[in-house]
């Protein structure tokens, strides 16, 4: 709820229009959630787990090679 509220304060300081809106806009916006959704499934993951193996998990999935 807070995240919302933040976001609606942020959206009116800014006050954007239109003709101010680009595709390139929703770039960051996708970032944010891809970066939220990852913070989530990590709390999701069993503690046992080595933090810093998950993240070299995380490049390989993203650096694959076919």
């Amino acid at each position: 709820m807070a995240v919302l509220v933040g976001f609606i304060g942020v959206v009116m300081v800014m006050q954007p229009t239109a003709e101010s809106f680009t595709w390139f806009a929703i770039l960051p916006l996708c970032a944010a959630f891809g970066f939220a959704c990852t913070n989530v499934s990590a709390r999701l993951i069993d503690e046992a787990v080595w933090q810093a193996l998950l993240y070299l998990e995380c490049l390989r999935v993203v650096r694959r090679d076919d």
